[in-house]
């Protein structure tokens, strides 16, 4: 009995203690709540000012020309002088190698001789033919006095006063004479025909003189422009074949750059051509000024090539050089021009509103072809209007409705 009194006391005891620990613990006053403060981030911001800008396409061209020069040797012949050397500015008329004269005085006199002596020959034709002309009268004449001669003889061999030689031999004369005026009448209808073909011939000959005197010219080469000796090929005392290349030159106005036009802007490169825009390209570095004057005959998947006049810079560019520039693409109105640091991702800036960051997609267009502005991206945007302002510190945590607060107006 005693120890079941004794358990039920330790009962009530851990019961009561357990009851004061909980009335204890309820009855405890709580501590303050922290209070829990947003933190600013500290931004720079500009004014945005919507405008009509031009965006900028960087190309990457190679200076070409199309109207390269080739000096050539028109025979076999020696050089004898070269008078340039690469990269050398000339003149009209200088001149630039010449060619051994030895080489080209033989077929010229060999084709003076040969058309004097056609000319020759014609005129002894001529001659002969009027003397043929005047021989037939003659001969003639004497056809019909044999024939005379001949009834003559007849008449008296007929009586017996002559003997039949005499007839056959008066016959003889006839036929002879007969025969005679033939040959004299064939070689007048023949005539023509030799001074024909001697006239061929002297046409041909003078055509081989007009070549061996064009040859002999050709052997003082000189330049047909002003231009830019690209590369001489030969050295005095070279022995060249005909039709080797001696050098080759080139007029600096006739340098052009040619350059990719991606597929996506073609259409718009097109059009703008057609409706006569004056595109023109840049490069502050080389001091160029360029023009889009034409677009290549044939696409690739990849673009299309430009042409590019260089109106400012010549004097710094050689064929095959490549170039770095801007093309000046058609004006795009309500654009904004941003610097890269407020650019998220290549497709979001953020504007300052109330205190808080406003996200807004963008359509990049490119580069503004401005030199003043050419460290800024063009955008177009929608949700932004005159006077709002645009963030240009890059935040790494930037989101829409972060906490900022702007510490420079530009």
């Amino acid at each position: 009995m005693r120890k079941l009194f004794n358990f039920l006391l330790s009962i009530i005891i851990l019961a009561g203690a357990f009851a004061l620990f909980k009335y204890l613990k309820s009855t405890k006053p709580l501590p303050p709540k922290a209070k829990i403060t947003e933190r600013v981030w500290q931004v720079n911001v500009e004014t945005i000012k919507p405008q009509e800008l031009a965006p900028g396409l960087i190309l990457y061209g190679k200076v070409e020309t199309p109207s390269f020069f080739k000096a050539a040797a028109p025979i076999p012949s020696r050089v004898s002088q070269v008078l340039v050397r690469d990269g050398q500015r000339v003149t009209k008329r200088q001149r630039l190698i010449t060619l051994d004269p030895q080489d080209f005085t033989p077929p010229l006199q060999q084709a003076q001789a040969t058309v004097a002596e056609l000319e020759a020959q014609i005129m002894s034709e001529t001659i002969r033919n009027r003397s043929d002309k005047e021989a037939l009268e003659q001969e003639k004449r004497l056809l019909a006095l044999a024939k005379t001669n001949f009834n003559r003889s007849h008449t008296l061999r007929r009586k017996r006063l002559t003997s039949a030689a005499n007839v056959d031999q008066a016959e003889e004369v006839v036929v002879r004479q007969d025969l005679a005026i033939t040959a004299r009448q064939r070689t007048i209808k023949d005539y023509p025909a030799r001074i024909a073909v001697l006239k061929a011939k002297l046409h041909n000959a003078k055509a081989h003189l007009s070549e061996a005197v064009l040859n002999e010219q050709r052997s003082r080469i000189h330049a047909p422009y002003a231009s830019v000796i690209s590369k001489v090929s030969v050295t005095a005392g070279d022995q060249v074949n005909a039709n080797t290349v001696l050098l080759t030159l080139y007029a600096p106005e006739s340098l052009e750059i040619r350059a990719k036009i991606p597929a996506t802007l073609q259409w718009e490169i097109q059009q703008a051509l057609a409706m006569g825009l004056n595109l023109t390209g840049f490069d502050e570095t080389n001091k160029l000024k360029l023009r889009l004057v034409r677009l290549a005959g044939v696409a690739a998947t990849t673009g299309i090539d430009a042409l590019f006049r260089i109106e400012t810079g010549l004097d710094n560019l050689r064929p095959g050089q490549l170039v770095r520039f801007t093309l000046r693409r058609p004006t795009q109105s309500n654009v904004i021009p941003v610097p890269y640091s407020a650019l998220y991702g290549g497709k979001v800036i953020y504007t300052l509103r109330e205190g808080r960051l406003h996200q807004h997609l963008v359509t990049i267009l490119g580069r503004v072809a401005n030199i003043k502005l050419q460290n800024r991206l063009l955008v177009q945007a929608k949700g932004i209007v005159a006077k709002d302002q645009l963030v240009i510190t890059n935040l790494p945590n930037a989101i829409h409705g972060l906490r900022v607060e702007a510490v420079e107006q530009q």
